[in-house]
This record gives structure tokens, sequence and C-alpha cells, in this order.
């Protein structure tokens, strides 16, 4: 993993398949509050997250997408700890699809006014119900900004709280969000783009 905060924190991978090609998005947590006890369950924990980040992400997406699973990293401050969890979600759109390679920005917005301060997430995946010409219509914008209520909503498991944060690689560290404003305006990645 390239770039990592210093500190205590965390981080969710989740990966996900559409039209045969493979993307993921990383989802970076501070710790409010508690720490892990000698019965902790990472797996378990890695299931809160993906219960709680896949079902949102799920609700967004259309036929022939399909959530895989994720991985779960913990830092304690001295070393990481990661682990698998494999669970397989399946589109609840049922509309067809756009390219891969086509996806919705949500921005992640912390209290610190810089470009460091700032990031964003890709969702690929966006059906034609929730889209018009190359934007969001009313219907995908209302579906979006219900995910983007929970990536910005922490997430509590076996008695830890984890903040959402944005990981600024320029600052090396965890900054928390505060706003997670959802783009209208249809972005695309180049590397989800075959070649040509």
């Amino acid at each position: 993993m390239a770039g990592r905060p210093s500190g205590v924190w965390a981080m969710v991978r989740i990966f996900g398949t559409q039209d045969q090609k493979e993307f993921s998005n990383e989802f970076w947590y501070s710790i409010s509050s508690g720490s892990p006890a000698p019965s902790w369950d990472q797996h378990a924990a890695a299931g809160a997250f993906y219960s709680a980040l896949g079902t949102a992400i799920v609700n967004t997406m259309s036929s022939g997408c399909t959530l895989l699973g994720c991985v779960f990293y913990y830092n304690n401050g001295s070393g990481t700890l990661g682990v698998d969890y494999y669970s397989k979600l399946t589109d609840s759109l049922s509309v067809a699809g756009i390219p891969e390679d086509v996806a919705v920005v949500i921005q992640k917005i912390t209290a610190t006014p810089t470009k460091k301060g700032r990031g964003r997430w890709y969702f690929a995946g966006v059906g034609v119900s929730l889209m018009s010409n190359s934007y969001l219509n009313s219907a995908g914008i209302t579906a979006y900004q219900a995910l983007a209520v929970q990536l910005k909503t922490a997430v509590t498991d076996q008695g830890i709280t984890y903040s959402p944060a944005h990981f600024s690689p320029g600052m090396s560290t965890l900054l928390p969000i505060v706003d997670c404003p959802v783009v209208a305006l249809l972005a695309t990645r180049r590397r989800r783009r075959f070649g040509f």
C-alpha cells in the first residue's frame, strides 16, 4: 500500500466488477473512540464495514455490476493488519448501465480549505435511469446523495468508532470529512478504458 498516514487508522478497499473489468474504491477512517480488545475479530469488523458501505453502493449500481468483497486494514500505530472479506453483492437497480469508464464523482470535503484537504471518489456502474445525457438526473442525485450520507457516517463495531476521513498524501495525515457533495456532471476514468 503506497503512502500511509501516521498514527492509528483503518482503511477499507471494496472491489467490484462491471463488464468483465474490476474496479475498487478506498475508504479511510480515523479512530474516534475505543481500541481492539484481546477478543477483537478483525474479520467481523471487515463485515461491518462491507455491510454499511457495500449495501449503499449496490443501491446505485446497474445490471451487470457485482461487488466482490473488501480488504480491511487496521493500523495500531506500530503495525498494520489486513484481512480479506469475500461476499458478493449484486446491483439493485435492475437497469442497463453505461461503460465502466464513466463514473459518478462524490467529493470529500474537509475543514482544510486547500487542494490537499479535498479528494473524490469515483463510482462506476451508473444506471441509465439515473442519468440524462452527461448528467445525473433528479433520481440519480437522490440515489447518490443517499450513498454520500453513508460515506460520511461513522461505523461502530465491537466498541470501536471509526470516523470517515480523507487521507492527504501531501500532508501524510487523515483529515475528518465534513461533507460529501455529489457532482451532477459524470466523469471518466481513463484506466478503466480498453486500449484503442
